[in-house]
């Protein structure tokens, strides 16, 4: 049997964007929950969402949110289903048969699966991301939050720190791969994600977050050569065209 799963979409002024991400969670229907973290839109996002006549959505007003991952955490709060999943507003779920082949049977701590980048493609992103739960994640998040399902128990101890704007998921990604946590891999497609984003702006502001975010969770014999390490690679995204 699928396991309930909690879909969480923090969005502000969406209305542009809400309705192909709707769309797509539809089929759902009582297999998973969809909860709306709306930051307090002035268009009507919000009625926009409310016209889909989806008995399993549920709006969360988080106006005066810290951002998007305090939005996020506000919908974990609001959260009911065994699994959580995150998504943006201009993600798309792949299928709702993707969403029970992944949480069927399981008992891992971390779901996995495939995620396409949407057209226009970014170019200095791959058009198809397969995650990767291993050391990789040293050197970079090699996890789409699109792609990837936490179990409710993840979060019984953390929320997303909000003094991270950009990278809060690797953030826990790290924190998850260092506690050896069980993951379950799918060869699926789950998601198409929006090509937009500011984790995708590759700017020194972001490097500068991810060296945060490794010292505030990495023991030194991991830490050390990060530095020239993120250097290297802010100087490679700046190459690419």
């Amino acid at each position: 049997m699928s396991a309930r799963t909690s879909i969480i979409i923090p969005v502000y002024n969406a209305r542009q964007l809400i309705t192909d991400c709707l769309k797509s969670l539809a089929p759902l229907t009582s297999k998973a929950e969809i909860i709306l973290c709306d930051g307090g839109s002035d268009d009507d996002t919000r009625q926009l969402a409310e016209s889909f006549g989806l008995a399993n959505l549920k709006i969360v007003d988080t106006t005066g949110d810290k951002g998007i991952y305090d939005a996020m955490n506000r919908g974990i709060d609001a959260a009911s289903g065994e699994y959580l999943y995150f998504m943006g507003a201009d993600d798309r779920l792949h299928s709702a048969k993707a969403l029970d082949v992944i949480t069927q049977n399981t008992k891992a701590k971390v779901l996995l699966a495939g995620v396409r980048q949407s057209e226009p493609r970014h170019p200095k992103v791959p058009e198809w991301y397969t995650p990767k739960w291993s050391g990789e994640l040293l050197l970079r998040n090699c996890v789409h939050h699109q792609g990837a399902l936490y179990h409710r128990s993840v979060f019984k101890n953390y929320r997303y720190p909000v003094n991270f704007s950009i990278l809060a998921d690797y953030h826990l990604n790290l924190k998850l791969w260092l506690e050896g946590v069980s993951v379950d891999h799918h060869d699926v497609h789950l998601a198409t994600c929006g090509s937009e984003g500011v984790s995708k702006k590759f700017t020194a502001s972001l490097y500068r977050e991810e060296w945060a975010v490794k010292r505030s969770i990495l023991p030194f014999q991991h830490l050390w050569w990060q530095p020239p390490w993120l250097v290297l690679k802010f100087l490679r995204k700046q190459r690419l065209k």
